[in-house]
């Protein structure tokens, strides 16, 4: 195997290698180290497919075991994806020992840096090796032009043929999923690798019930159900096992899989928002062990899941019942409110997709969506792919039928151009019109509101704080019916965040240089800092209070407070005031 590795890399290892020539692409990988807002990571790529390993937390002691982290890792993450344990034994041994090789293949450099960017965007909710390589490798490429694009998942799976063995070949596990609703209950039945692990079952649960993620979750073991709705199951998985949650008995989830308890354990309680409590009694059906299909997948299912912070079941009985009254005062507000948390209605053919069809057929319009009548859609504009012209013609056919929501991460793939999409379109019904990525959401609102796209975005700022150092903000521009909006978010932990709102016709540079200068302010004062006292006679921090997130009760900088930590900051004074100033207006209240 020969392993083309960048300068940073090849720093890292204290080694000075040759440029070598790539032989067979199936056993030619590439590899970048990447050291950044408190991140250390190394992101593998193979030349054939663009699979991806990723080691996270690498420090000095990994550095020294990478050959063998990498092919422990690479055999977990074939595995990610129901490959044959026969032909990856097959291919690890062809792979042989590692040849290191100074990467020098500028097409290849290019590849490699945008699959590090998909690592970012996995960073920001997973860290377990395997987890953050099946993300990445789930992800849509292009290749050269929308009617050629590949996934590294499957592109390996299709190269991994020339071995002549089934490719595909796994212990599977059927689950019937039956999440409690007092009677109107909404069951999945999922087939799923009895190697995957839970945080991926979670992962896959939140698709399967279209939940977003905002809340702490368990899982709960056990050989037989209790009667008892408090029973305490046999073995308890958390997050954390040292958090305020845990009992002494409870594990840390952290690569544990669902072979390593099942089939002792055929029984599993997935509890999810510990304030609203929604059980999900999981039971393991069927054992498959030779299993050839393409895994997860979705079977069967009924009934719809309730939106996010819904109150419980009593607060879903009240919502079907007010979206079943067209005529009822609460609902319009009711379906406004369930849009802008992507609720939807159970459609088993989206969802199929979603969690493991093909994505490439994710932008074809189903019966469930929504049709543009051909005698009232605009002529195609230039410059725009099929399915953004689609959505394009029915926001102009249908001006007060339409809404939109921006993720905070990517959820999904976009259906124009299929980069990774965080804005989704959708008449006032909460019925899914489109899937857009950010830059194919701007071309669409270009041309509707007829505005112009600047022609150079930075991808990112360094502003100067205090001390002269250089903090980088991560920038991100939208263009909305009204006017626009110019977003910076500061990269690294502490997530740090400033905006700027413009009309529509504003300057782009001038908005750019207004938020500079508000991100500036914000750096040239002293911050309120965990376990210290305030240094002087005035601290300011970004506040955020959300009691639905449950590990702690407030956020200021990004940096997680209790009511106890503030009190010390603030005990330090024997007369205090508190100052808000809004982000984006000039009043201030004391």
């Amino acid at each position: 195997m020969t392993l083309h590795i960048t300068k940073k890399l090849a720093d890292k290892l204290k080694i000075s290698p040759e440029v070598e020539p790539v032989g067979n692409e199936l056993y030619s990988w590439r590899a970048n180290y990447v050291q950044e807002h408190g991140f250390r990571f190394i992101v593998f790529m193979n030349d054939a497919s663009r699979f991806t390993v990723v080691l996270n937390e690498v420090k000095a002691v990994k550095l020294k075991k990478l050959p063998e982290l990498f092919i422990c890792t690479l055999r977990e993450a074939l595995l990610s994806i129901s490959v044959n344990p026969d032909v990856i034994d097959r291919y690890i041994t062809d792979l042989g020992n590692i040849k290191y090789a100074k990467n020098s293949d500028r097409k290849r450099t290019a590849q490699l840096n945008k699959n590090i960017d998909n690592t970012w965007w996995a960073l920001r909710s997973l860290t377990d090796d395997v987890d953050l390589s099946y993300y990445v490798n789930q992800m849509i490429y292009n290749t050269s032009g929308m009617d050629a694009v590949m996934i590294p998942a499957e592109t390996m799976l299709d190269k991994l043929s020339v071995y002549g063995l089934p490719v595909r070949k796994c212990r599977a596990l059927d689950l019937n999923v039956r999440l409690d609703l007092d009677g109107k209950d909404a069951v999945r039945k999922l087939r799923v690798p009895a190697s995957m692990s839970f945080e991926r079952l979670h992962a896959l649960l939140q698709t399967a019930f279209g939940w977003q993620d905002y809340h702490l979750y368990s899982f709960g073991l056990f050989e037989e159900w209790s009667d008892n709705y408090y029973a305490i199951p046999d073995v308890e998985l958390l997050l954390a096992a040292d958090g305020d949650e845990a009992s002494p008995d409870s594990i840390e989830m952290t690569g544990l899989k669902l072979s390593d308890y099942v089939p002792t354990y055929r029984k599993i309680l997935y509890t999810y928002d510990f304030g609203d409590d929604w059980h999900h009694y999981i039971e393991v059906e069927d054992i498959i062990e030779d299993c050839d299909d393409g895994l997860p997948m979705l079977l069967s299912g009924y009934g719809d899941a309730p939106p996010e912070n819904v109150g419980g079941p009593g607060g879903f009985a009240d919502f079907l019942e007010i979206i079943s009254d067209p005529a009822h005062k609460e609902y319009e507000h009711m379906l406004a409110w369930a849009r802008s948390l992507w609720w939807k209605p159970f459609d088993f053919d989206n969802i199929a997709r979603w969690i493991g069809g093909n994505k490439k057929l994710r932008n074809v319009v189903t019966a469930n969506s929504v049709a543009v009548p051909e005698e009232k859609a605009p002529e195609k504009r230039s410059g725009l792919p099929d399915e953004a012209v689609r959505i394009l013609n029915y926001m102009k056919s249908h001006p007060d039928r339409w809404g939109f929501v921006i993720a905070d991460a990517p959820f999904d793939y976009c259906g124009a151009c299929g980069s990774p999409a965080r804005v989704c379109i959708d008449d006032n019904q909460a019925h899914e019109i489109g899937l857009l990525c950010d830059d194919c959401y701007n071309k669409v609102l270009s041309e509707l509101t007829e505005s112009k796209i600047p022609d150079i975005i930075p991808k990112q700022i360094s502003v100067k704080g205090r001390g002269g150092k250089a903090y980088e903000f991560e920038l991100e521009f939208f263009i909305f019916p009204n006017g626009m909006l110019l977003k910076a978010t500061e990269m690294g932990k502490r997530k740090r965040r400033a905006d700027v709102h413009g009309e529509p016709g504003d300057d782009f540079n001038v908005l750019l240089e207004t938020l500079k200068q508000r991100i500036k302010k914000a750096l040239s004062v002293t911050y309120i800092e965990k376990d210290a006292y305030i240094p002087g006679d005035t601290a300011v921090g970004y506040i955020e209070y959300n009691r639905e997130r449950g590990d702690c009760d407030i956020y200021i900088d990004g940096y997680p407070f209790t009511w106890a930590d503030l009190e010390k900051n603030i005990s330090s004074r024997e007369g205090w005031k508190v100052k808000i100033e809004f982000a984006c207006a000039d009043d201030e209240l004391e």
